[in-house]
């Protein structure tokens, strides 16, 4: 059997991914999100808040049973506060990397942990914002960039210590039909400069269905050889 775990499940992006991995039978999903789900066929949901430290120090990763392979997405993330930095609370700031970035490397660090005898793949969805500043979105922009430094070390903590069986991956999706670009959009220009843009992106049906989107996350299992390299710009390829 081959195991998916997914953060951020209950929409968007993750939730196209885990209705095409339970296309095959060999496939069992484990969702990560705070809201609460229904348990289906092969798919289990588990109530899990990435903003809450406390909860993520009391999350163990399930024994699992006749494993193939196992991945990994983190695809949770949140854009927080749109506006300049300096007139958000502490709080938000701190909520965004905790979710981008501070989450992300604890629940991978627990990942290898629980399962490093098995084939891994780790997949870390990232963004066009972690290589081009854009105003009102500090906090986003350098915990993405953060993010993807955090990938790059972690495949040299793993060639360091042989882990040959752990594959680790970054991808930045593009600007996809997601709730965050609902969120893009209701922000307000006196905040954020480029709102006119983003909202012709809608107008203009501009946006990535989050389903193409997965499909083309979803070939690092079919097909990992389509992609010439562990860090991929999805916008590449639809």
């Amino acid at each position: 059997m081959n195991y998916f775990f997914i953060t951020g499940d209950s929409s968007g992006i993750g939730e196209a991914l885990k209705r095409l991995v339970l296309n095959d039978q060999n496939n069992i999903v484990y969702g990560l999100s705070r809201r609460n789900r229904k348990e289906e066929e092969r798919y289990f949901p588990i109530q899990l808040d990435l903003s809450n430290p406390e909860e993520i120090s009391q999350f163990d990763f399930p024994e699992l049973q006749d494993v193939d392979h196992i991945y990994l997405v983190n695809n949770a993330g949140q854009i927080g506060a749109i506006q300049p930095v300096f007139e958000q609370s502490l709080e938000e700031i701190a909520e965004v990397f905790q979710v981008n970035t501070i989450a992300v490397i604890q629940i991978t660090s627990m990942f290898i942990q629980k399962y490093k005898s098995h084939s891994l793949k780790i997949i870390n969805v990232s963004s066009g914002a972690a290589l081009n500043p854009i105003q009102g979105w500090a906090t986003y922009c350098s915990s993405k960039a953060a993010l993807d430094m955090f990938s790059k070390t972690l495949i040299a903590d793993l060639e360091f210590r042989e882990l040959e069986n752990v594959e680790v991956y970054s991808v930045s999706p593009g600007v996809v039909d997601t709730a965050m670009q609902k969120e893009i959009r209701s922000s307000k220009s006196e905040n954020f400069s480029r709102l006119d843009q983003f909202q012709e992106l809608k107008d203009n049906s501009e946006l990535i269905d989050p389903h193409q989107t997965a499909a083309l996350i979803y070939r690092i299992h079919e097909n990992p050889s389509f992609f010439n390299s562990n860090f991929i710009n999805l916008r590449e390829f639809y």
